[in-house]
């Protein structure tokens, strides 16, 4: 402190004060950095050399770190301070965070206030508790509705052709019924495109289906189901996708996961591969900040995302993770041999995840690669629908939640 002192630094006792006055907050792993972004004030936040990105933990770590520039060495603070005065280039994730973790700001007294009374009103006391007279409960409001999961299919005058499509793969009945919800939301923006789907079960995609569907192509190729892995983790996309550039119908392709939600057309989309030959957007983690959770979803094979990380020449991993559900591209030699090297770049490690391969193959291939930001293939969750509506551009996309995803019993044939 005496070291603050001679430089002239005052101390201030109340954080509030800190609130109204800072210009900017450096923090390390308080909840002060979180607290202080709600004034829409820029932060910090310095990350020690024992933080493991590989683990986990919560808000700090590593789901909402992402709302200030990181700092992992003393030297690189005075640069991170000018940078972040001068143009604030977290300030969307930043709101983004404020959002999701203050949801009721403002108005937290008075939610806590409804929650309250609505227990008390319609919750039954314990039958040792005599009741002389109760009165009758008022009833509850409907609950909001949610997307229905098998809506109709609206029809529409398809284009003509096989110069722009998209396309589906669907292996397992969850994966078909997600497709169904998929291509509803799809005709719900009016879309014209013509739409295909890959399948090892043609024969289970219904009536309500396969009126709008241009092609139900019947998958041949190598069976993409590992009965000796665990559970949720036996289907490998890298033995099916790297072989979609000889599969698809289309000169300009579009490819997507059958548990996407379309909230906008994505007819002009295609206008990015006047200049690129291949476009795909990334998460929102970078590929250093991959993990693993107990319980979870996903998994990253660790090993394969540091041999990644080497494979780019990078000291770090600090740059972006793609996700291969959402891609588009055009036919044309660059691609394929970017197709051909992703499938190469697969069976290193023939891992679940085949988005890494994929990223290395983009590392060596010629093909002209435009990666998009997260807006354009963005995390879906229920419980903030409205949110999200206000910032992804095309899609709400359900990746790591397994709702398309069958093992070897219930996708095979």
């Amino acid at each position: 402190m005496d070291v603050i002192r001679r430089h002239g630094i005052r101390e201030i006792a109340e954080f509030d004060e800190v609130m109204e006055k800072a210009d900017l907050l450096v923090n390390d792993c308080g909840s002060a950095a979180y607290e202080f972004s709600v004034t829409g004030k820029p932060v910090i936040l310095m990350n020690a050399p024992w933080f493991d990105l590989r683990k986990e933990w919560g808000i700090r770590f590593w789901s909402y770190s992402d709302i200030g520039v990181n700092v992992n060495a003393p030297e690189e603070l005075h640069g991170a301070i000018l940078d972040t005065l001068a143009r604030d280039p977290n300030r969307l994730r930043r709101e983004r965070a404020v959002g999701d973790l203050f949801p009721y700001f403002g108005q937290s007294v008075k939610k806590t206030v409804e929650v309250i009374t609505d227990f008390l009103e319609n919750t039954k006391p314990p039958k040792s508790v005599r009741v002389e007279k109760q009165a009758k409960p008022t009833p509850s409001a409907p609950a909001a509705p949610q997307p229905a999961r098998n809506p109709k299919i609206q029809t529409v005058d398809v284009r003509k052709g096989n110069e722009q499509g998209v396309l589906y793969m669907a292996f397992g009945a969850k994966a078909l019924k997600e497709l169904q919800f998929s291509l509803a939301s799809l005709r719900a923006t009016r879309s014209t495109l013509p739409v295909s789907v890959v399948t090892n079960t043609p024969e289970a995609v219904g009536d309500e289906l396969r009126p709008h569907l241009d092609n139900v192509i019947v998958w041949n190729g190598q069976n993409p189901f590992d009965v000796e892995k665990q559970k949720n983790f036996q289907f490998r996309a890298g033995k099916v996708k790297p072989f979609f550039y000889k599969v698809t119908p289309y000169d300009e392709t579009l490819y997507v996961d059958c548990d996407v939600e379309f909230i906008a057309c994505p007819d002009d989309s295609f206008g990015f591969l006047k200049n690129w030959d291949f476009v795909i957007a990334q998460e929102r983690l970078s590929l250093a900040q991959l993990y693993n959770a107990r319980g979870a979803r996903w998994y990253h094979d660790i090993a394969e995302r540091d041999y990644t990380i080497e494979q780019f020449g990078a000291r770090n991993g600090d740059f972006p993770f793609w996700n291969s559900g959402v891609v588009w591209w055009k036919k044309c030699k660059q691609v394929k041999e970017l197709f051909d090297l992703w499938y190469e770049e697969w069976l290193v490690f023939e891992g679940w995840d085949e988005q890494k391969a994929l990223m290395r193959a983009g590392n060596r291939s010629s093909a002209r690669i435009f990666v998009l930001s997260e807006i354009w293939n963005y995390p879906h969750r229920e419980d903030r629908r409205e949110k999200y509506f206000e910032v992804a551009r095309l899609i709400l996309h359900e990746y790591g939640t397994g709702v398309a995803r069958s093992d070897a019993e219930e996708g095979q044939p």
